[in-house]
């Protein structure tokens, strides 16, 4: 089985989310930490060594996550680059291709059915933009082009719409009439 075009891109935001709910996770354990480190300076018997242990240790895991926080935090920033480019690379390897020849094989099917009726190349031209078909495919192009969001949040806003237009180009090139494929 041929593997899926999108799978790439599937994959870099499924490591963005692991990434965001990494981050929550070190953010709460960093709160939890430092509040029992609190509470166990103000309130431990320092005579008490399973005490002094667990508050060695809570100040060791207290210094580590602000610097393993900000590594996290590195590697999402990272993890939107990746997800970016790999939008750019499906919509120029296969979006852009599909959308074009389905429209191409659209307007082709829409001409040689219209061409009877017209004799202008002209009235042919505004008959076949202003078919139903056409209407359908149109925009196509436009829906798959390569973009350039400058917020986190408008990449993945952007991956996600690719994820729906290719859905939907698979489907319109499955629907598409054998004849337009030979």
């Amino acid at each position: 089985m041929k593997p899926s075009p999108d799978k790439p891109l599937r994959t870099a935001i499924a490591a963005h989310a692991s990434l965001i709910v990494e981050l929550a996770n070190l953010s709460a354990l960093s709160t939890e930490t430092a509040s029992r480190l609190t509470q166990l300076e103000a309130e431990a018997d320092l005579s008490d060594t399973k005490a002094l242990s667990e508050i060695t240790r809570l100040q060791t895991v207290n210094e580590l996550l602000p610097r393993r926080i900000a590594s996290r935090e590195q590697a999402l920033a990272n993890a939107v680059g990746t997800v970016l480019a790999e939008c750019h690379t499906l919509v120029q390897t296969h979006l852009g291709p599909t959308a074009r020849r389905i429209v191409a094989q659209t307007r082709a099917r829409v001409e040689t059915a219209l061409r009877p009726h017209f004799r202008e190349e002209l009235e042919l031209d505004r008959a076949v933009n202003a078919s139903v078909q056409m209407q359908e495919v149109n925009g196509l192009e436009w829906s798959v082009k390569v973009e350039d969001p400058r917020d986190p949040a408008g990449v993945l806003r952007y991956a996600e719409r690719l994820l729906q237009a290719a859905a939907r180009l698979q489907e319109m090139d499955a629907n598409q009439p054998a004849a337009a494929a030979a």
